[in-house]
């Protein structure tokens, strides 16, 4: 009985073999990717939190306690606006929306920063909040505000201009209420030099479906679709508030489909050749 000689791999059949090699190199590249992302959305959290703990926010309940992180937003906040000379920054280079702690620390969007920690604040404390957009005259979004769940209804607070607007007999008042109130709020809770004329919440949304063209566009269908009616109050970004999250869980998403889809199809293709050989 003889044995058939092995014969020389050719070029294609090496370079098959150092495919999986690949496939390790790049899954150690993506977790060290996944675990920078991770401890960078961990740190912006945080600070979030410890700005909570410090404040001794959760302390109070409801009116009191959302007063009490608006303060303190403006404490934080303030002195960076003026020392920056209230003049927008050039926007970061990166792809991502500001996370809170870079907002918190530079001020540059101006009532949409002040919004965005406050809302992180009141996220991180344990309340329901989002990011609300006004719409002016123009049709474009002109202002950014803050709605928090009070007891199952969501009340309006405006943190760059310290504004919690309450009625006549001080309960506070959601956006549609402020809206069709306003001869009240504008000459009683909101006196000049503080009101601007655009600001008058004739529109409130919480996402701007037409920001991103075709896809902001689809995605509001695909919502219509599922049975969800008052778009105009669904903030998409208030879900995202620290985009690193995001990221997080979007590299974990394409990293569970592709990886186990690539060595599966590396296993198929290049499994081990067999041992046995015919016989004479």
């Amino acid at each position: 009985m003889s044995v058939a000689p092995s014969r020389p791999r050719s070029l294609p059949g090496v370079l098959a073999w150092a495919e999986l090699p690949l496939a390790c190199c790049a899954f150690g590249v993506f977790f060290c990717a996944l675990v920078t992302v991770f401890l960078w959305a961990r740190q912006d959290d945080f600070v979030m939190r410890q700005i909570v703990t410090i404040s001794k926010a959760n302390e109070l309940r409801g009116l009191a306690k959302f007063r009490r992180l608006m303060s303190v937003t403006r404490t934080l906040m303030l002195p960076r606006l003026d020392f920056y000379g209230r003049q927008a920054l050039p926007e970061p280079s990166g792809f991502l929306p500001r996370a809170p702690s870079e907002a918190l620390l530079t001020a540059q969007g101006a009532c949409g920063d002040f919004a965005l920690v406050f809302t992180r604040l009141l996220q991180v404390s344990g309340e329901r909040a989002k990011l609300m957009q006004m719409i002016c005259r123009n049709g474009t979004s002109c202002h950014v505000i803050t709605e928090v769940d009070l007891n199952g209804k969501w009340i309006v607070m405006d943190s760059i201009l310290n504004f919690s607007p309450t009625d006549r007999q001080g309960n506070p008042l959601s956006a549609d209420e402020v809206r069709k109130d306003w001869s009240h709020v504008k000459l009683e809770l909101l006196p000049p030099p503080h009101l601007h004329r655009k600001y008058d919440y004739q529109r409130v949304i919480g996402t701007n479906w037409n920001k991103f063209g075709a896809v902001s566009r689809a995605l509001y269908s695909v919502l219509r679709a599922i049975g969800m009616s008052d778009l105009d109050g669904f903030s998409l970004r208030s879900y995202v508030l620290n985009p690193y999250w995001a990221v997080f869980f979007g590299l974990l998403a394409i990293g569970g489909l592709v990886f186990p889809l690539w060595i599966r199809r590396i296993q198929r293709k290049y499994g081990a050749p067999s041992n046995s050989a015919p016989a004479d």
